[in-house]
């Protein structure tokens, strides 16, 4: 009996809650959120390639300046 009045219960608030309008905004809410966690996990993987980028070039700009440029002619 009880379990029938909970589930009664559960029905009534989730009717009450579709007529509010209020599951709609969650749902949009959830969308916006997840979009969001996309968007950030696309601009990490940009930064990390950035850095590798920046990394390398510092690397080469070392070996560069580690180099001799002397012309081996002279």
């Amino acid at each position: 009996m009880s379990v029938l009045l909970i589930g009664f219960a559960v029905v009534g608030l989730v009717v009450w809650l579709a007529s509010t309008g209020y599951v709609e905004d969650v749902l949009a809410a959830w969308r916006q959120t997840s979009r969001e966690v996309r968007l950030y996990a696309q601009l990490h993987a940009r930064s990390e390639e950035v850095d590798d980028a920046h990394r390398q070039a510092r690397r080469a700009m070392n070996n560069a300046a580690q180099h001799d440029w002397r012309n081996p002619f002279e």
